[in-house]
């Protein structure tokens, strides 16, 4: 796919083209970008899906993400990785028994982000207080799904057209 891109001229884009390229990849708002392009507002949302449908102006949008991907220092690895620590700590990794957590000065940095929230309240009761310290991990279960997104294995399972779903069936009456 690197290939084909090198292969395709951007000097071939108009000058409105390259502006709503530029402003499509800020909030991916097709309509939005094709005004500010120049577009007029009555046509707006059918110039922004016939714009996403040309070769050339999708291969400078994806040009422009990898450039903007690169500077920020951001890569799919990078993402995924992240997520991993998200989907894969336990609470355990935080405690060092049951009813005691670990130093928050020797967690390690993974183990910080993973944490969405921590709340310390003091609970006082007849001859002394005690301090009590929740601590909340972000979603696993969207983490997960995101790795599976990003990893592709949520895609569609392919099935054979040859018997339609209804013909299969558990249980019901023997006739």
């Amino acid at each position: 796919m690197a290939d084909d891109k090198e292969k395709i001229d951007f000097s071939t884009l108009t000058e409105k083209q390259r502006i709503f390229c530029h402003e499509y990849v800020i909030d991916w708002n097709g309509a939005r970008a094709a005004r500010v392009a120049g577009y007029s507002e009555a046509t707006a949302k059918e110039i922004a899906s016939n714009n996403l449908t040309k070769v050339n102006i999708k291969a400078y949008i994806d040009h422009i993400q990898e450039d903007l991907a690169k500077l920020a220092g951001i890569s799919k690895l990078q993402n995924l990785t992240e997520l991993k620590k998200l989907a894969f700590t336990n609470l355990s990794d935080l405690k060092q028994d049951w009813m005691t957590e670990k130093d928050f000065d020797k967690l390690t940095r993974d183990e910080k982000a993973c944490l969405s929230e921590i709340q310390h309240t003091t609970r006082t009761f007849e001859g002394g207080s005690e301090k009590i310290v929740k601590f909340k991990l972000h979603d696993k279960m969207k983490a997960l799904d995101m790795i599976n997104k990003m990893m592709g294995y949520d895609a569609p399972i392919k099935t054979s057209n040859e018997h339609s779903i209804t013909e299969f069936y558990i249980g019901g009456n023997d006739e």
